[in-house]
């Protein structure tokens, strides 16, 4: 039975991630927390976005449900590591087949806690009730996620401005035009 319930919310994330235009691919082999891989690309084929995603599914991941989030625990170190550490953002998604609810969080050293005050064992993390898997706002924020060091991220931004240096080094101008 469990694993019926867990394939049923491998596939309701597939749709979902379909009909919002996000590529979705299950990894089907063990892992250590990684159910599926998300990519969005725009019109030309350029990425966009490339996720990993935990998903879990069942109404007893819901039994914690504060009202504004949802519990989700049993994580361990391995899984904390693999996902803090990751090149890839990582978030989970929980998924309730009973009323249809799909929730995600962020799996990273800014959302997951140590248990007990930060003194036990395991870890947990808020998944908040609001933040519904891909809607409109999700899409948004999932698009701004990455695990790049900073330097790599400012390196990439200097060279998306390349061009517009080249052309100011060899005597031209640059103009921006802004509409606000």
């Amino acid at each position: 039975m469990a694993n019926t319930t867990e394939r049923i919310g491998v596939s309701y994330c597939s749709l979902i991630a379909a009909k919002t235009e996000w590529m979705f691919r299950e990894q089907p082999i063990d892992d250590i927390g990684i159910d599926a891989h998300m990519e969005r690309t725009d019109t030309d084929g350029k990425v966009q976005q490339l996720l990993a995603l935990q998903i879990k599914s069942g109404e007893s991941y819901f039994k914690e449900n504060k009202g504004d989030y949802v519990v989700f625990r049993d994580i361990d170190d391995r899984q904390y590591n693999y996902w803090t550490t990751n090149t890839l953002p990582c978030i989970v998604v929980l998924y309730n087949p009973k009323d249809d609810m799909c929730i995600w969080q962020k799996l990273s050293v800014d959302t997951i806690q140590k248990t007990c005050g930060g003194t036990g064992k395991g870890y947990y993390v808020n998944v908040p009730t609001d933040q519904v898997f891909l809607d409109d706002i999700s899409n948004k924020l999932l698009l701004t996620y990455t695990n790049l060091p900073e330097h790599i991220t400012n390196y990439n931004f200097l060279l998306s401005q390349k061009k517009f240096m080249q052309i100011i080094q060899e005597g031209g101008q640059v103009k921006l035009h802004s509409n606000e």
